[in-house]
Formats: C-alpha cells, structure tokens, sequence
C-alpha cells in the first residue's frame, strides 16, 4: 500500500464565473481541480470534496443536494456569520472565507481534504453555545467487498 496516508483524487469547483477556481489554483494544493459551472454539470467523479463558490447569498438547497454527494466546503467571497452558522444545518463541512490570507486558505482546504472541518473559531464557538455538533465526512467505500474483508480480518471476534 502507501504506508498508510490517504489517497485524495482531487476537488471538484462549482464555481460560475471561474475566480474562485482561479484562487484554488494560486494555492498549489497537489491535487487536481476539476471546475463545473453550475450545480447541474456535477460529473460522477470520486473527489475528496466539493468547493462551493459563492459569490452572493448562498442557494441553501442547491447547498444541501451538493453536500448529499459530496463533502462540501463553501468559499465564500462575502461572507457573514449567520451564512456559515446556517451552512453546518445544510450539511456542509466547511464555510471557508475568501479573503483568509492565502496561507490560511491553503491549510483550510487541505485540511478538509483530510477530514477536517473548515470553519472559524467563531462559527464553533457559536455551534458549541447553541448545543450543535458538526456531523463527520463520509466514508467512501469503492469496494464494499474489499472493505469488508478488512473489517473481518481486524475484527476481534
């Protein structure tokens, strides 16, 4: 195998008018991007996660059929609190705001790519004090036989 860490095929960018894909870009973050235009051009590809561009308002249900496919991280290039609150009931796993210091992006996305939420201290503060939890990313299993096998042979019984 790879010694253990994990294999991401890439993100895929929804993203209309291409500037947020061109910022993914600028963040060489090792892994290939793929950009649709709109939410009804979603191939059937195995990424790591989805990025959302959101330019506006966000179009909450088109965010929560996006993040029944996928693990969904929202960038938002004008941001506000009650939209990042609001994402975590639509099942996204991350509100990432688009002008984070391009360091600070870079850590956001890769760290989703790796199962880690991406969200501001202030969004979980709020999360935490309003007694709500973030759900986890999905296993993604190509094999189910396969994965199976291996539950069976770790299994103590």
């Amino acid at each position: 195998m790879n010694g253990g860490a994990s294999v991401v095929s890439g993100i895929l960018v929804v993203d209309a008018t291409g500037v947020v894909f061109g910022l993914l870009r600028a963040l060489d973050l090792g892994v290939p991007l793929w950009r649709v235009t709109n939410r009804s051009e979603e191939p059937d590809l195995d990424v790591g996660i989805a990025v959302l561009a959101v330019y506006e308002s966000p179009d909450w249900p088109a965010v929560s059929r996006l993040s029944e496919r996928f693990t969904t991280v929202i960038l938002a290039t004008r941001p506000n609190h009650e939209d990042a609150c609001h994402a975590v009931s639509c099942g996204a796993f991350g509100y990432i705001e688009a002008q984070l210091p391009l360091g600070a992006m870079r850590r956001s996305i890769l760290g989703a790519l790796n199962g880690e939420h991406a969200y501001s201290r202030r969004v979980l503060a709020s999360l935490i004090r309003n007694g709500r939890w973030l759900r986890s990313r999905r296993l993604r299993v190509p094999n189910r036989a396969a994965a199976v096998a291996v539950m069976a042979a770790t299994s103590p019984l």
